[in-house]
């Protein structure tokens, strides 16, 4: 299973951006307010970071063998800022699988337009009987 890669793409809308900033309270002027965003140098709204960040549970959850995997950590590493309606690239590859424990570690990668947007670590261990 070492090495095995995971991959799919996805876009957010502005209206993902609301309603995620609405569920956690993020209010930050860079997610909400276009000429802001604008002001400080973005082309547009920035989505935010840990809405993109949130992707990487996908694999864990949906893409592991047998989803028979649970997060226990990441890391992340935000290299530039993400927008609305844009195409994203999210890439995990398994690089390492604990023989004792069956813990995966991944490593994790967003890409939009082929800029590295976001990169980390992920480990997930399996459920136990």
């Amino acid at each position: 299973m070492i090495y095995q890669q995971f991959t799919f793409m996805h876009s957010f809308t502005m209206k993902d951006i609301s309603v995620f900033t609405h569920l956690v309270g993020d209010s930050h002027p860079l997610h909400q307010d276009t000429d802001y965003a604008k002001s400080k140098g973005f082309k547009t709204l920035v989505v935010p970071g840990m809405l993109t960040a949130s992707l990487f549970s996908r694999i864990i959850g949906n893409y592991l063998p047998r989803n028979n995997y649970f997060y226990i950590s990441q890391s992340l590493v935000f290299h530039q800022p993400v927008y609305p309606e844009e195409p994203l690239t999210v890439l995990a590859t398994i690089n390492q699988e604990s023989l004792s424990t069956g813990i995966l570690t991944l490593d994790t990668k967003i890409y939009q337009d082929k800029t590295l947007v976001l990169s980390g670590e992920a480990r997930a261990k399996p459920f136990v009987k």
